[in-house]
C-alpha cells in the first residue's frame, strides 16, 4: 500500500510526536468529488492552514498524505494531537437532497480503505477498537449514514488478526521439522552468535550422522 504525497503546502502546522498518535477518526468531505487541492483550498477559506486531514482514499483507491503525520490535525475538535484524520472521498450522507449521494461505497475505495488503515494501525501500534467515526465525538453525520463503517471496521480486525506469511517461512518449518530449530523465533530478529553456533552444530551433527 503506497501513500502518494499531495504536496500541499501550509501555511503553519503544529508539530506532534508520533508517539502520540493513538486513535483514527473517520470522515467524509460530504462532496461527490473532490480533489486533494479542492480541499485543501476549502480548508483554507475557513482560516486554517490548509487540508485538515491526515490522509485522503480516493474513489479510485489512490492514497494520498495531505496533511504530514507528524503534525496535528484540524478534523475533530479534542483529538486532533493523537487522532489520524483519514477522509474518504465522497458524500455519504443525504443531508443535502440538492447534493450527489453515495449510497454505497466501491470496491476499489473500499479496499484502498481497509489496506490504509490496516498500515496505520500497524505503523502506530493503533488498535481497531480505536478507530471511531467523526460523528462519535461531534454533533455530525459524519462520515454519512451510508458509510459502511461496520462493514469497514469488521474487515481491518480480521485483516490485523491474520499471520503475514514470511518469505522464509517455508525453510524455517523444515528447519524445525529436521529438528535443527528446535523453537519458534522472529524471523526478522538478528542471530547472535550464540544462536548461530547451536544451529552450525546441529546441522554438522545432522551431516555426520547421515552418513552412517
Amino acid at each position: 500500500m503506497e501513500f502518494k504525497n499531495a504536496n500541499l503546502t501550509f501555511d503553519k502546522l503544529h508539530i506532534v510526536s508520533l508517539k502520540e498518535k493513538e486513535e483514527i477518526i473517520v470522515h467524509h468531505p460530504a462532496a461527490y468529488f473532490a480533489t486533494p487541492e479542492q480541499i485543501h483550498q476549502w480548508h483554507k477559506e475557513r482560516g486554517w492552514s490548509g487540508a485538515g486531514y491526515h490522509v485522503y482514499i480516493r474513489k479510485s483507491g489512490e492514497v494520498y498524505i495531505l496533511r504530514p503525520i507528524n503534525t496535528a490535525g484540524a478534523h475533530c475538535k479534542g483529538h486532533n494531537r493523537k487522532g489520524i484524520g483519514v477522509c474518504f472521498e465522497g458524500n455519504f450522507s443525504d443531508w443535502n437532497p440538492r447534493l450527489k449521494i453515495d449510497k454505497e461505497m466501491n470496491p476499489k475505495q473500499f479496499e484502498a480503505g481497509v489496506e490504509a488503515l490496516v498500515k496505520l494501525c500497524k505503523q502506530f501500534k493503533i488498535p481497531v477498537e480505536k478507530i471511531y467515526p467523526h460523528n462519535k465525538f461531534a454533533k455530525k453525520d459524519c462520515p454519512g449514514k451510508y458509510f459502511p463503517f461496520e462493514q469497514l471496521i469488521n474487515t481491518v480486525g480480521i485483516k490485523l488478526q491474520e499471520k503475514e506469511y514470511h518469505w522464509a517461512q517455508k525453510d524455517f518449518e523444515k528447519l524445525k521439522a529436521d529438528g535443527i530449530i528446535t523453537s519458534d523465533h522472529d524471523l526478522n530478529s538478528p542471530l547472535t552468535w550464540g544462536e548461530f553456533s547451536v544451529v552450525i552444530n546441529r546441522i554438522r551433527e545432522s551431516i555426520e550422522k547421515n552418513k552412517k
